[in-house]
């Protein structure tokens, strides 16, 4: 089951990498300036083709993860440019993509060919997505084996199920950028199994604005 949370609120500002056993390129940052929970985020100009990876964690075979999204440009087109979340194994391999791109919420398997969720996004609003995925026999949230989903509004509205990468489990997430190209500027809060933490002011609304 899905545990790793990271609020990124004790971290200094500036490079996100090597605090909190995060790493990658020294190109996202730690803020305070635009956050959805708490008092620090983490940020990245688009324009970078850049990746970091979340420390490793307990390997999950099923479960719901939640992550705050927004950006400043979300009408990128595929491959050029659109900031992704990425489910990843203990072997670093992507077997899931989850994006603000070209003005929708959109899914991949490979970070190629995107799936059109229905779920339309626009710039500058956070919006809490949850990703619920199952890579055992199948049953979380519904689904069958080797298969995810997403939603916003705190699981009142799911897209389809597409397929993931086989594998045994979840045990890291990647922030990235879909390809180069891109323009604005991405930011990301609260990564946890849960939508808001208990005995937090946190918005009760899924798409909050500033």
């Amino acid at each position: 089951m899905w545990a790793f949370e990271d609020d990124f609120d004790t971290y200094s500002d500036g490079d996100l990498n090597g605090q909190g056993s995060w790493s990658g390129n020294a190109a996202f940052d730690v803020q305070g300036s635009v956050v959805h929970h708490g008092t620090k985020a983490v940020s990245l100009v688009l324009s970078n083709d850049v990746t970091i990876n979340s420390p490793s964690f307990t390997s999950a075979a099923n479960g719901t993860a939640y992550v705050s999204m927004r950006a400043t440009n979300v009408s990128m087109a595929a491959s050029s440019g659109g900031m992704v979340s990425v489910l990843k194994t203990a072997a670093d391999t992507a077997i899931a993509y989850i994006g603000l791109v070209a003005d929708k919420l959109r899914i991949s398997i490979n970070g190629g060919v995107w799936a059109d969720t229905g779920i339309s996004v626009v710039a500058n609003i956070w919006y809490r997505i949850a990703i619920a995925f199952e890579t055992g026999a199948g049953g979380w949230e519904g689904l069958a084996a080797d298969t995810y989903k997403v939603s916003i509004d705190n699981g009142a509205s799911w897209s389809g199920a597409e397929s993931l990468v086989a594998s045994s489990g979840v045990e890291k997430l990647t922030l990235a950028v879909d390809g180069p190209g891109g323009s604005g500027t991405g930011y990301w809060d609260f990564i946890s199994p849960d939508y808001a933490k208990a005995s937090s002011s946190f918005d009760s609304l899924l798409l909050a604005g500033d």
